[in-house]
């Protein structure tokens, strides 16, 4: 017998499990996730700033590590954060994050994130008391190759390939993206080099299992 799909309309209940902070996050390790179709999200705000990691299914590199294609940072002025009162909701029946902030003098700030479902597309919905500008500026640390050193450190090892190399003698690398700015807008990719890829590296150096 197959389930009936329940809509949020019959799905109040789920309302009292909306995760809620009243305070601004330290860094990206207090954030919280969105997603809808194959894009993930994770969100916060820090020191008065939104922060939007992206995340995508099949955003692999040569070396066949699921990468964040980078970050959005986000800034409004006048800064609606100042002396108000702060609220990041999760809701999870609706599927979005709501960030709000009203001042004393009920200076309202209301920022949504969400992700469409069947196109993949981010959504950021700002709507104020009063007007307020919107500084959108994408940030990425892939701007130059990288040599992944052979070690256990937490950033920029081996260990983040796909298959483990650490007994690998050669240089492995990680590669960096593509990205132009427009007038009114930035462009960022990472078109694999097939030769370099992890699928060539395991035809040339692992050996045939008869």
């Amino acid at each position: 017998m197959a389930a009936k799909a329940e809509g949020p309309a019959t799905m109040a209940w789920l309302d009292q499990y909306n995760v809620v902070w009243t305070t601004q996050s330290k860094n990206a390790g207090a954030s919280m996730p969105v997603s809808g179709g194959d894009i993930g999200l994770n969100v916060w705000v820090e020191k008065d700033e939104l922060f939007v990691y992206l995340g995508q299914v099949g955003c692999r590199d040569e070396n066949g590590a699921l990468l964040k294609p980078g970050r959005v940072r986000v800034k409004l002025t006048p800064n609606p954060f100042e002396k108000a009162a702060f609220k990041q909701e999760l809701k999870l029946r609706e599927g979005y994050l709501l960030v709000s902030a009203k001042q004393p003098e009920s200076n309202a700030v209301e920022i949504k994130v969400w992700v469409e479902v069947v196109r993949s597309i981010i959504h950021l919905d700002i709507t104020a008391d009063n007007p307020v500008t919107a500084e959108a500026t994408y940030e990425s640390w892939r701007t130059e190759d990288i040599e992944l050193p052979n070690d256990k450190s937490k950033r920029e090892r081996r260990a983040m390939c796909m298959m483990n190399r650490d007994t690998y003698q050669g240089k492995v690398f990680l590669y960096k993206d593509k990205i132009r700015a427009d007038h009114d807008k930035v462009r960022f990719h990472h078109r694999v080099n097939n030769e370099k890829g992890s699928f060539a590296f395991q035809i040339k150096h692992v050996p045939a299992i008869c």
